[in-house]
Formats: structure tokens, sequence, C-alpha cells
């Protein structure tokens, strides 16, 4: 389930936000939700737990891109990336090279030490 699936990551997120860490999700989904957060089918359950999910990502402050790599991209996907307050890329098809080039380009540069 997309609902599970979010709630674990923020779980993995704030674990590493506690270790004083700062933590980011990339999300590849259809954004079709079809299962619901207690394991039952039915779509409209299923994505309001996923919304719900989505929610407590944004909240927490967690930084997400929501990859859709669907053949057909559809409405679902940019909607779950506006719940989670992040951003949204389409890459139908999409192989290693292309995500690699996508996370790095929403990645914030590292931060330098030292005096200029």
């Amino acid at each position: 389930p997309l609902a599970m699936g979010l709630n674990l990551a923020r779980e993995v997120a704030e674990a590493v936000i506690a270790r004083g860490r700062s933590a980011a999700l990339v999300i590849l989904t259809d954004g079709r939700a079809n299962i619901a957060a207690d394991g039952a089918p039915g779509r409209p359950q299923a994505m309001s737990d996923a919304e719900t999910a989505a929610k407590a990502i944004a909240l927490r402050g967690i930084d997400a891109l929501v990859v859709d790599i669907s053949a057909r991209p559809g409405p679902e996907g940019a909607a779950l990336a506006g719940a989670l307050g992040g951003r949204f890329l389409a890459l139908p098809r999409a192989d290693a090279k292309m995500l690699q080039a996508a996370i790095n380009a929403v990645q914030p540069a590292p931060a330098r030490s030292g005096a200029a």
C-alpha cells in the first residue's frame, strides 16, 4: 500500500534526522493508491490514506521528490507531490541515468566549510 510505504519512509527519515543528519525522499510511483493502509482494497480509502501519510511527511518538513515512472503519467503523481509539499517529475520509461540526473538536479549543493 502506498500509504504504508510513505509512513515507513517518514519513519526512516525521522530516524535519520534524530541522529542530526538531513533526510530527503525520492518516491518512485505512479501515485495510484489502490490498497488502504489497513490492507483493504479500495481506491477511495487508499487515496485518502496516502494523502494523510503524505501530509504527515510535509508537516515534518522532509524534502520529497515524486518521480512518476508510469508509461502514461496521470494526475495522481503530481497530486501526491502536492500533498508532500514536494517536487514532481514525470519520467516515463526512465532509466538509471535519467533518474540519477533528476535526483542530482533537485539536491541542494553540499555545504562547504572553511574561509573563502
